[in-house]
């Protein structure tokens, strides 16, 4: 589809506060597109202190071009002073500081699109729709995104009986095939013919009821909030009857100890736990964006308080 560009010029005093942030936000937009590339000077320096290398890098912004127009991002600049090759340097301050190295940063839906071009997985139109799907059958969650059980469980079974179809060389492979013949260089017949041949492959090698019980014990995970106080067994999220959801104990009939839970939106369990309870915490997602309830159990308490 195309993309979003101003078509008029809008006055402050004609649009209301949040119509006017998203105008000048389209307008800036498009004309930093237009605009010329910002110029940084970028220094890197190593220094040998006894034998120990140390690493330095610092950047200068020369011209600003895109970024004087499209003022939403910002960088801060890192000086390091002009140096020379065997300059000799003394050392003003020593610190020794105890760290420990944190993992990568998870992956933002940004990000995500940027490595599935990479890889070649989808088109420009298709991308934000498979994301769209790993949301609606809740592989994912938040953003940055985080995998559900049922995502590890989906992962875990197709690696076990067809690891071809985790990697992202079929999909990239049959994107290139399809561009081929928009090209002329391959017939339909021939990809179609070929994509067969692979599918009736893997699909020969899957086991149904191995799948299947994956998939059912990664969902039944992602139910899972924590351990029963009255018995010790599993609380897991249920469905009543009439439909409405609450918090039960896998125990029952033997223990009947439940927990009540907000009827609208999507629950999403978090890997953090009440410190009190040991209970993990949940959000809700809604049309207005996500809220954390936090302990279930804890909000009960409260709610009985105030009865």
């Amino acid at each position: 589809h195309p993309p979003i560009y101003p078509t008029a010029v809008a006055r402050r005093g004609e649009l209301g506060k949040e119509e006017w942030m998203i105008y000048e936000l389209v307008v800036r937009r498009f004309l930093a597109t237009l605009s010329p590339e910002a110029i940084w000077e970028v220094k890197r320096v190593e220094i040998d202190a006894n034998g120990e290398i140390f690493r330095a890098t610092g950047k200068k912004l020369l011209s600003p071009g895109w970024r004087a127009i499209y003022t939403y991002i910002h960088t801060e600049e890192a000086y390091i002073p002009d140096l020379t090759a065997g300059q000799v340097l003394s050392i003003e301050k020593k610190e020794l500081l105890e760290k420990e190295t944190k993992p990568p940063g998870r992956y933002t839906t940004g990000n995500l699109i940027k490595i599935m071009e990479r890889l070649g997985l989808g088109t420009k139109s298709t991308r934000h729709e498979i994301i769209k799907k790993l949301y609606s059958r809740k592989y994912v969650y938040g953003n940055p995104l985080r995998p559900t059980q049922t995502a590890f469980a989906v992962i875990e079974a197709l690696k076990s009986n067809a690891e071809t179809i985790t990697l992202p060389d079929m999909t990239s492979k049959l994107e290139k095939d399809m561009d081929a013949i928009a090209e002329g260089r391959l017939s339909d017949r021939e990809v179609v013919e070929e994509s067969v041949r692979f599918l009736d492959e893997i699909l020969g090698n899957i086991d149904v009821k191995e799948l299947s019980k994956s998939l059912r014990e990664g969902v039944k995970k992602d139910k899972v909030v924590g351990r029963c106080p009255k018995c010790g067994k599993e609380l897991v999220i249920r469905k009543a009857k009439d439909k409405k959801r609450f918090i039960g104990c896998s125990g029952y009939p033997d223990c009947n100890f439940t927990l009540p839970l907000p009827q609208n939106g999507t629950l999403y369990i978090t890997a953090k736990e009440c410190e009190k309870h040991g209970i993990k915490k949940i959000k809700i997602r809604t049309k207005k964006g996500y809220w954390d309830l936090g302990c279930p159990y804890c909000n009960y308490i409260e709610w009985k308080a105030r009865q």
